[in-house]
C-alpha cells in the first residue's frame, strides 16, 4: 500500500500465496518487500511460509516505527533462467 499510494510505484501487491506463485511463475527474478513481520505472519501465513522457503533475504532497512523495518527478499527462478 505505501509504495503504491505514497510513492506511486506500479508494483503488484499480493494477498495470497497463489497470487505470489502466479507472479513467480512468470518472472525470471522477483523482488519482494514487506514490513511488520508480526503482521505478515498472522495475516498472511501462506505468503510468510512461501517467503521463508523460496526467497533469500537481501537486506533489512531500519524503520522509524517499532517493528516496521523494511525487509527485502529476492527470488531467482531457476526454471526460467536463460542459458548463460
Amino acid at each position: 500500500y505505501p509504495f503504491q499510494q505514497y510513492f506511486r510505484e506500479n508494483w503488484p501487491a499480493v494477498d495470497t500465496a497463489a497470487q505470489l506463485d502466479s507472479l513467480l511463475a512468470k518472472a525470471r527474478e522477483t523482488w519482494l518487500l514487506y514490513t511488520f513481520p508480526v503482521y505478515m505472519k498472522s495475516r498472511h501465513p501462506d505468503i510468510w511460509e512461501l517467503i521463508q522457503k523460496r526467497f533469500q533475504l537481501v537486506k533489512i532497512f531500519p524503520g522509524t516505527i517499532g517493528g516496521g523495518d523494511i525487509y527485502i527478499y529476492k527470488f531467482q527462478n531457476d526454471v526460467n533462467r536463460s542459458h548463460m
